[in-house]
């Protein structure tokens, strides 16, 4: 019966728990609801990434707007390989400075393709594991990414979770195939894992006693049952 109850007890925390997150991000909405953002926070969602080959090229870049030069040597530098491009194609940029940076940037730019190739000069080929990351999409000119950024570091802050990597940025539309910057269509990400406070510790804590205590109790009660059924047929 203790048992029971102590299970009971450790499952209503936790729907405390999801109640108490769902609630900060209500206020957190309502907080900002004054705020003279285009960016809409409530279109932040977690999304997951599963394991995927891309081929990659990084170099550090003079400014934002010199990142086609990267596209433009990824393309020839892989143009021989008769590269199979995986089905959705993610073209993708890694921003590996910590914050925002306007010159000197170190960019990593990937395409997904369908398996990995030999690596040939600039063109890197390697496997990515799962992730999780904050995403947020949105259309029109690059300019507003800034104001993007700020309102996914106010999500990921307000819903307990910390970033886990250099953001990134998933181009759906871009001005390889459309000239209206206003048409652009771009997902943010920011890679993230959640920040466990004292009492998510302590659940989880209680979680593992509470399972490990169970089977061993399962077990002890398999080798009395055992032991009496061969017993039994001793006689």
């Amino acid at each position: 019966m203790k048992s029971y109850l102590e299970n009971q007890a450790i499952q209503q925390k936790i729907k405390i728990e999801l109640l108490q997150k769902q609630l900060t991000l209500i206020e957190s909405t309502i907080e900002h609801l004054d705020c003279q953002s285009s960016i809409p926070e409530y279109s932040i969602a977690l999304k997951d990434f599963p394991k995927h080959d891309v081929v990659s090229y990084r170099q550090t870049i003079a400014a934002p707007n010199r990142e086609s030069v990267l596209w433009w040597g990824l393309a020839n530098a892989v143009q021989s390989l008769n590269i199979q491009y995986s089905s959705p194609n993610l073209n993708i940029a890694i921003f590996h400075d910590e914050g925002f940076v306007e010159e000197n940037l170190d960019v990593e730019i990937q395409k997904s393709v369908a398996r990995k190739y030999p690596d040939t000069g600039i063109a890197k080929f390697k496997t990515i594991e799962p992730f999780t990351a904050a995403t947020l999409t949105y259309k029109g000119h690059y300019v507003k990414l800034p104001e993007v950024y700020e309102a996914m570091a106010r999500w990921i802050a307000d819903n307990h979770y910390k970033i886990a990597g250099p953001h990134f940025n998933i181009y759906h539309v871009s001005p390889e195939t459309q000239e209206a910057f206003e048409d652009m269509i771009t997902e943010v990400c920011f890679p993230v894992e959640p920040v466990l406070n004292a009492i998510d510790s302590g659940i989880m804590q209680e979680l593992i006693i509470n399972s490990n205590t169970q089977e061993e109790t399962n077990n002890d009660k398999n080798t009395t049952s055992k032991g009496g059924f061969t017993e039994g047929m001793g006689r």
